[in-house]
């Protein structure tokens, strides 16, 4: 059984044949460094005359192959998701953003501070508690799916943006890009499984999920004020946010007799058990409070 090196290698190498209608100019493989510094490797086939080309990512057809599918088997399926991708972006040719086409094409991302300080040193971001606020820009859309990618210093340079330029884009490009949305923990399952259980919600203390329309970097929506506001409003109190994912968070309407020491082993165990790394936001419980409309890293005792 080849490893995970020599898998990689055989790709490299014998995707061509499977791709012999194709102009190829070059194959190459990329490490990428992701959310909380996790690496994959990416192929990457260039046609002459073209500067953009999809990543496809091998970790997922190693596995795969591990599990008994043939080299040959997994090449022609790597070979479909490049035709498939490829298609996706013909006719759109990339060029990179003015000042002008960035205002409209900018969103933001909430990653885990400390989990990315390799990350951080390469690109523009803002603290924010123990997250970092960074940028991104969508490159390609389909009206499900979006490519995009981590706004560079050098980006910034080009467009002219300071910081708070950047910020106060992005903050403004996201909420027409994207639509907030927050919806009952207990809805949510229901729209997602066919068979739900209603005893997975605690219908005395409901949970509330705050994402967006594609469900797709929508815990960002915490940094809007009004979104959060108006949800304090709704439910006459403050409220503890619970990170799921950098795709949501968890609302929970405050109670006297809440345990916060407990949320937070809650949270600790639901990242550990059933989040993925790459996905991970932070263990920390969060309070909205109604009165100062500020949110705060809830301080645990001992």
């Amino acid at each position: 059984m080849l490893d995970f090196e020599e898998f990689i290698e055989e790709v490299k190498h014998r995707i061509v044949e499977y791709l012999e209608e194709y102009p190829i100019e070059t194959v190459e493989i990329h490490q990428v460094l992701k959310n909380n510094g996790v690496l994959e490797t990416g192929l990457v086939i260039l046609l002459k005359g073209s500067n953009i080309s999809p990543n496809i990512y091998l970790e997922s057809y190693y596995q795969l192959y591990t599990e008994g599918h043939l080299v040959e088997e997994l090449l022609a399926d790597i070979a479909a998701a490049y035709i498939f991708a490829k298609e996706q972006v013909e006719d759109k040719e990339y060029e990179p953003y003015d000042a002008k086409q960035a205002e409209k094409h900018l969103f933001i991302r909430l990653i885990n501070q400390e989990q990315n300080e390799e990350l951080l040193q390469k690109c523009p971001y803002i603290p924010y508690l123990d997250l970092a606020i960074t940028f991104r820009y969508i490159i390609l859309s389909d009206g499900e799916r979006i490519g995009s990618a981590l706004v560079s210093f050098d980006d910034m340079k080009r467009w002219g943006y300071d910081l708070g330029t950047l910020y106060k884009h992005a903050l403004s490009s996201m909420r027409t890009l994207f639509e907030p949305r927050t919806v009952s923990l207990e809805k949510m399952l229901r729209e997602r499984m066919a068979e739900f259980e209603e005893d997975i919600c605690d219908i005395d203390n409901p949970l509330y999920v705050l994402t967006n329309d594609i469900g797709m970097n929508g815990a960002s929506f915490m940094l809007y004020d009004d979104v959060l506001e108006t949800f304090a409003r709704e439910q006459k109190s403050s409220f503890y946010i619970l990170p799921s994912s950098i795709h949501e968070v968890l609302l929970l309407p405050e109670k006297e007799e809440m345990n916060v020491a407990f949320l937070a082993e809650t949270v600790r165990e639901v990242n550990r058990m059933a989040v993925a790394k790459i996905e991970y936001l932070s263990d920390s419980v969060y309070r909205y409070d109604f009165n100062s409309k500020c949110v705060s890293i809830c301080k645990l005792e001992g």
